[in-house]
């Protein structure tokens, strides 16, 4: 009996964040902010993804990350904030001669799914190690939110490079210059948001969780 009610406050812990991850996903301007160039996500659009895996664990947060990468496909390919990035992050859309294709379902997928399942790996490594349970939040927060810049910008510059510096007019070497640079400001912005959030909702969700 014990097994099962753990089982259905699983399931509908984990109903709830994909609810809340499609709202925020969904919804414009809710869950995303588009910049012209190298768009990247807000705070909320992931951060469901982080506690979820800090909750529920690095199966759930993996979960979570798929749904985080669909809503980020079906905005590229229905609300693109420039066509280049719907080819980026879209099958479904083409920029001229420029389409994503398989490419697309890596940079959108797999990032975001690393983001739960590292997040939910490292705060049981914590746990396990016996950090403080606020240190375990906060950098189960920050790893989480740097897994996704970092991977996701990554994975623009090793997979589509010439594609994407040629479509903003860039040579390569700039583009790289403003990979560093948004991930050292608009990236590391996120982290101590993410870590804040996560400490607030996922020592709250923790203290909740687990009287039941």
């Amino acid at each position: 009996m014990e097994r099962k009610l753990s089982d259905v406050k699983y399931l509908t812990l984990l109903g709830l964040f994909v609810a809340i991850e499609l709202v925020l996903g969904l919804v414009p301007n809710l869950g995303y902010i588009q910049l012209p160039v190298l768009a990247l996500t807000i705070i909320t659009a992931h951060v469901p993804v982080i506690i979820s895996g800090v909750i529920l664990g690095p199966k759930a947060g993996g979960i979570l990350g798929f749904f985080f990468g669909l809503t980020s496909m079906i905005n590229a390919t229905y609300r693109p904030s420039n066509p280049i990035e719907g080819a980026v992050f879209s099958p479904f859309f083409t920029a001229g001669p420029f389409t994503g294709g398989v490419r697309s379902v890596i940079i959108c997928f797999l990032p975001r799914i690393l983001v739960g399942v590292f997040a939910g790996l490292l705060f049981a490594a914590l746990k396990k190690a016996r950090v403080k349970e606020p240190v375990s939040l906060i950098l189960s927060g920050v790893a989480g939110s740097l897994t996704n810049t970092i991977l996701v910008l990554a994975g623009i510059y090793f997979i589509f490079g010439n594609e994407y510096a040629a479509g903003y007019g860039m040579t390569m070497g700039v583009l790289r210059a403003a990979i560093f640079t948004v991930i050292s400001t608009n990236g590391l912005t996120e982290a101590v948001l993410a870590a804040i959030v996560t400490l607030v909702l996922g020592k709250a969700l923790l203290k909740v969780t687990s009287r039941y």
